[in-house]
């Protein structure tokens, strides 16, 4: 099987995420919990849900293979907006943290468009600057070269 975006990450960058499987009716992550993390879907499919297990639960989406779940909370350093349930046995997700999501974009940046439309543009900019500042620091720091 080819993974989505996989043939374009590096080797390092592929062993620094985290792939998972679930089952179907397993759930991924609560409306409410803190985001550090979003997910890439490689098999299956996620659905996203308000008020999930209540009587006035609503399905918002269902998230299906190449797409993404859990960027908002991720990028706007928020709680989780939804819930999200695995639909499908055998559902796998690429998780994708913090902490890698500088080094994913800049290997992938064509996933930025998959979700930038959903929200503000200038707001967007704004959030996913805060996001990547730390790693672009690092990286810059690096390519400083040292006083003798």
């Amino acid at each position: 099987m080819d993974f989505t975006n996989r043939k374009y990450l590096n080797a390092d960058s592929q062993k620094s995420l985290r792939t998972t499987t679930f089952q179907r009716k397993d759930i991924i992550f609560v409306k409410g919990e803190s985001g550090q993390t979003m997910y890439e879907v490689l098999n299956g499919s996620v659905g996203v849900y308000l008020n999930y297990g209540k009587p006035d639960e609503v399905l918002l989406a269902v998230k299906r293979v190449g797409e993404y779940l859990g960027e908002i909370a991720l990028i706007e350093d928020r709680p989780r907006t939804a819930t999200a349930v695995a639909m499908e046995y055998d559902t796998m997700l690429r998780e994708i943290s913090i902490n890698g999501f500088a080094n994913y974009i800049k290997e992938t940046p064509n996933i930025v468009l998959t979700f930038a439309p959903q929200r503000p543009p200038i707001d967007y900019v704004m959030n996913l600057q805060k996001v990547l500042q730390p790693s672009m620091k690092a990286r810059s720091a690096q390519a400083t070269p040292q006083k003798p």
